[in-house]
């Protein structure tokens, strides 16, 4: 979860004039493909799942 400087949850945020909808959307696809690699990579040491 990401949170603001106030520590207040933030869904998504963004300017669509300097960022369009797509990039927003493969930045979350990129970041998925991360997290899940971390996780498997945790897993494969023992460790457990990565909590999001």
């Amino acid at each position: 979860m990401l949170s603001d400087d106030q520590g207040d949850a933030v869904d998504l945020a963004f300017d669509e004039a300097r960022t369009s909808a797509l990039e927003v959307q493969i930045l979350g696809a990129q970041l998925d493909r991360a997290a899940e690699r971390l996780t498997s990579w945790f897993q494969d040491r023992g460790r457990g799942p990565v909590r999001s």
